[in-house]
């Protein structure tokens, strides 16, 4: 066990390392939901490009047609 200053330092340094761990929000995250464009008219799911759209249709609505991709372009 730890007593008196040691457990004090090590309480402190615990703390520091809490703080340290919390930090602030990456900008990456910002980046991938601004780069999602193609959302997914059935399941509301967010593609970055067509192709990936046009996969994720195949792969998870086989019965639907994917839609033209200048439908999504405004």
């Amino acid at each position: 066990m730890v007593r008196g200053h040691a457990k004090q330092q090590a309480q402190e340094a615990a703390k520091k390392k809490a703080d340290a761990a919390k930090g602030g929000k990456s900008q990456l995250g910002e980046a991938r939901t601004k780069g999602l464009k193609f959302t997914c008219p059935v399941c509301k799911g967010q593609n970055p490009n067509y192709k990936v759209l046009k996969e994720h249709f195949e792969n998870k609505h086989p019965k639907d047609t994917c839609p033209p991709e200048s439908s999504f372009t405004a």
